[in-house]
């Protein structure tokens, strides 16, 4: 069985899922429901087709904020999806056995936009970074993925509220000067790196700047190539 945890509590278990960008979709009836609790986040994606609704998991008098979240209704391409339930922000998700884990279910659909533009053969979501280049606390991972071939690292985050805009386009921004930084002490193993909201598809200038391994925060418009 697939499980998810969080507070030492038993979230969701099951052992049909399906696994789309690194993250696990659980049944809806495999989940607890009477820990998840209606957020008022929501975001949009493309391939999809359809508008995510989130939910804070709450153990206890502990919240975890938005930490769960299905699409109700989704496009030809996701339909597998429709009203599955998926995890992050700390809820560890792991197969409890028994036995060895099989491989969970995928969609040979969800290649993520900027990836599809960039002609990517292959992406990895979530990679491990050096040190120097995790969040800036040190500790989370990245949440967005790598594209190996180009050494381009493509942040995709979610929408926010209108009063959290500023704060995710500034974390962003002091994101790319840590890449900067990584790139002018590693010249040889420099990254390009993107900020995007969503599955947003950018500009072709973005596109061709990435490519080049520039450092581009596209949540504004125009976009910022940021420079040393």
């Amino acid at each position: 069985m697939y499980t998810a945890f969080w507070n030492s509590r038993e979230i969701a278990v099951g052992d049909d899922v399906i696994e789309v960008e690194n993250r696990l979709y659980f049944r809806p009836g495999d989940v607890r429901r009477e820990l998840l609790r209606p957020a008022p986040e929501r975001s949009l994606c493309e391939w999809k087709a359809g508008e995510a609704e989130y939910f804070n998991v709450v153990v206890g008098n502990d919240v975890n904020r938005a930490a769960a979240w299905c699409y109700p209704r989704t496009g030809s391409m996701a339909w597998e999806l429709a009203g599955r339930i998926a995890f992050w922000r700390g809820v560890d998700v792991a197969w409890t056995g028994p036995g060895p884990a099989p491989p969970p279910r995928t969609l040979d659909a969800a290649k993520p936009n900027v990836a599809k533009a960039l002609g990517a053969a292959a992406i990895l979501w979530r990679p491990v970074l050096p040190a120097a280049l995790r969040s800036l606390d040190g500790d989370r991972e990245f949440s967005g993925y790598l594209v190996p071939e180009m050494r381009v690292l493509i942040d995709v985050i979610e929408t926010p509220s209108d009063e959290e805009r500023g704060n995710r386009i500034a974390t962003a921004r002091a994101f790319g000067r840590k890449v900067l930084l990584w790139n002018r002490e590693h010249p040889s193993e420099d990254y390009g790196y993107l900020a995007v909201w969503g599955s947003a598809t950018p500009a072709p200038e973005v596109i061709s700047a990435l490519r080049a391994r520039k450092v581009v925060v596209a949540l504004t418009s125009p976009a910022e190539i940021l420079s040393s």
